[in-house]
């Protein structure tokens, strides 16, 4: 059997129950519509004429409004999965950059210069430095050209002055391996201290800062005093006098 749907001063139809219910679940109809069987001439209440059709589709609807906040909450949750993958990719990519800055530092010309007085750059060592960014070094090979014999200078960077100071007396107890008392001397300008250095003669080293600079040469051509000159005329204390402490 057909029925006809009376909707808004319109008559629809004729429709089947199935596709009565199927319009009742789209919301084109609703129970309260009137309604009226093909042939037949009273119109009544939808939920009258097809009483068991509309009550069948009532009891379906909480079970699929149940199932509506399910979806939501999946929903909601693989929002802020991928909300936290994000942020985790997004921490790890700006560590990552940090961590790559700090193990491959930019060249520097204050801590590695392309020539000191008459000592040129003949090699120039890639900077390097540790994940955390405690500590970055420099090397370079000088010389005076034609001489072959060359000044080996390494830069090492620190976090902090402690760790510099400290790091410089391992070098010096290293270097004393006789148990000789290390020479002490001070890099002055204008008359006032602006680094200190030691030595027990197999290496030189600077301090200023966080910064410890060593200084070692390799050939008979290179005097203490050739070597004095290029720490007195590094960048980061050019200008100094180099003097002996008491």
């Amino acid at each position: 059997m057909k029925y006809y749907i009376g909707k808004d001063g319109k008559t629809l139809g004729p429709f089947t129950e199935s596709e009565i219910e199927e319009k009742l679940r789209s919301g084109e109809i609703s129970p309260n519509d009137l309604c009226v069987a093909s042939g037949g001439t009273e119109w009544q209440p939808l939920s009258k004429v097809l009483p068991d059709l509309v009550a069948a589709r009532s009891i379906a609807q909480p079970v699929l409004a149940a199932s509506k906040p399910k979806k939501r909450r999946w929903g909601m949750i693989l929002g802020i999965l991928g909300a936290v993958i994000v942020v985790v990719l997004a921490v790890g990519g700006i560590l990552g950059f940090f961590a790559y800055r700090n193990m491959f530092p930019k060249d520097s010309q204050e801590d590695l210069p392309d020539q000191v007085k008459a000592f040129k750059l003949k090699n120039r060592y890639p900077g390097h430095g540790d994940i955390w960014g405690s500590k970055a070094w420099y090397a370079g090979m000088y010389s005076v050209p034609p001489s072959e014999d060359f000044l080996l200078y390494l830069m090492d960077i620190y976090k902090s002055e402690t760790v510099a100071k400290d790091e410089l007396e391992k070098g010096l107890a290293k270097d004393c391996t006789s148990g000789d008392t290390p020479l002490r001397f001070s890099f002055t300008k204008d008359g006032k201290e602006i680094a200190e250095g030691a030595t027990c003669y197999r290496g030189f080293y600077v301090h200023k800062g966080n910064r410890v600079a060593t200084v070692s040469k390799s050939g008979d051509s290179i005097s203490i005093d050739d070597m004095a000159r290029f720490m007195e005329n590094l960048p980061f204390i050019e200008g100094s006098k180099m003097v002996a402490k008491k």
